[in-house]
């Protein structure tokens, strides 16, 4: 996924370190935030390698909402699921979905491992949704059915392609459904708590994707506007939600 999400409607700590937290900062912040649009050659694009689209997604935000200290930490107290099916299958394989009836997602999951170096890999194409293995990080990330703050992302736009997965994903407000559907045939449903657009640069992404007592469920992909020098959008979209069922 390039660095963590790039806003638009196109095209991821507790329990570490106090030096920990500030290298994972730096990490999520300049090295895991999706770049832009998406492009044909691959996963595994460089942060500055991303966003090769033609930049379809302007979108006008109007005033940054960013996520507040009150956001994230209303996540503690926040009611919802603790987890029920700790034999859950680990998203990724055949048959494993994220479905959004309100904008018509019906997308494949693909895991992807988030490595030492904290590089988040891109989506496999445009219709594409990433859940984001943070096992080697203690505190982080978690998997729908077991625990933890489930993390995904997908493109918002794609290129030679136009409008991708998570094209729409701005139009989610509160109490909207998510729903995870997993190859053993449970389901698991999120209700949207907020949606953000944020300043990849000035955001604490380790807070962000780090796990939470009850079951939830981050997306993020990009937002703003296409920078056609550095290929890349200057914004990120990140949704919260919190499992219902």
């Amino acid at each position: 996924m390039q660095r963590l999400l790039q806003p638009s409607r196109r095209a991821v700590v507790i329990g570490l370190p106090v030096l920990a937290i500030v290298i994972l900062g730096l990490i999520f912040g300049l090295r895991a935030a999706l770049g832009g649009g998406g492009d044909d050659k691959g996963s595994n694009a460089s942060p500055t390698a991303t966003g090769k689209s033609a930049g379809l997604l302007q979108e006008t935000i109007t005033g940054l909402q960013g996520i507040e200290s009150r956001d994230l930490a209303g996540r503690d107290t926040a009611g919802g699921i603790s987890g029920t099916n700790p034999d859950a299958p680990v998203p990724g394989g055949e048959g494993d979905r994220l479905i959004i009836p309100s904008i018509n997602v019906d997308a494949p999951l693909t895991m992807k491992v988030v490595g030492p170096d904290g590089q988040m890999p891109n989506p496999d194409g445009p219709q594409d949704v990433v859940w984001y293995d943070f096992s080697g990080f203690s505190g982080l990330g978690g998997r729908p059915g077991v625990g933890g703050n489930t993390v995904l992302s997908g493109h918002v736009d794609y290129h030679n392609y136009g409008p991708a997965v998570f094209w729409d994903l701005n139009k989610l407000e509160e109490g909207t459904e998510i729903d995870v559907h997993l190859r053993d045939g449970s389901t698991y449903k999120y209700s949207v708590s907020w949606n953000r657009v944020v300043d990849p640069g000035a955001s604490d992404w380790a807070d962000i994707v780090k796990a939470t007592p009850q079951e939830s469920l981050t997306m993020v992909t990009c937002a703003g506007t296409f920078d056609s020098t550095t290929r890349s959008y200057d914004h990120r979209r990140v949704v919260w939600a919190v499992r219902v069922s």
